[in-house]
């Protein structure tokens, strides 16, 4: 299956970026990271956002792979705070990272509604 052809969905917690916000996301980030950072210098979208954590999912349009920020953690590169990275290698992976974090995030629903019974 060509990797191109793999539907990304986002589901909750996940949902999408209005497109008419992403040049301020796109600004946002920029502000946040420096030299050293997978995305520094790149082209890139933010695609979506978690709405229960600070993280957002960027495609890095240089080399087509996605990007996972996290702003509740941090690294530091070359003495500077920038939000914490995960590269995921191909839409097929993004589209599960995608799938487990709404599988988890209903999961824990249907737990806590379960206890207040």
């Amino acid at each position: 299956m060509n990797d191109e052809s793999t539907q990304i969905e986002f589901r909750w917690p996940w949902t999408m970026i209005p497109l008419e916000f992403a040049d301020e996301w796109i600004e946002f980030i920029r502000a946040q990271i420096g030299p050293g950072h997978p995305l520094f210098g790149k082209e890139f979208f933010p695609s979506a956002r978690r709405e229960d954590e600070d993280v957002i999912p960027v495609d890095n349009d240089d080399d087509g792979t996605h990007v996972v920020l996290s702003f509740d953690r941090t690294m530091t590169i070359r003495r500077k705070r920038m939000p914490f990275t995960e590269v995921i290698r191909s839409r097929a992976e993004l589209a599960q990272r995608l799938e487990h974090d709404h599988k988890v995030a209903m999961e824990r629903i249907e737990e806590k509604e379960q206890a207040n019974e």
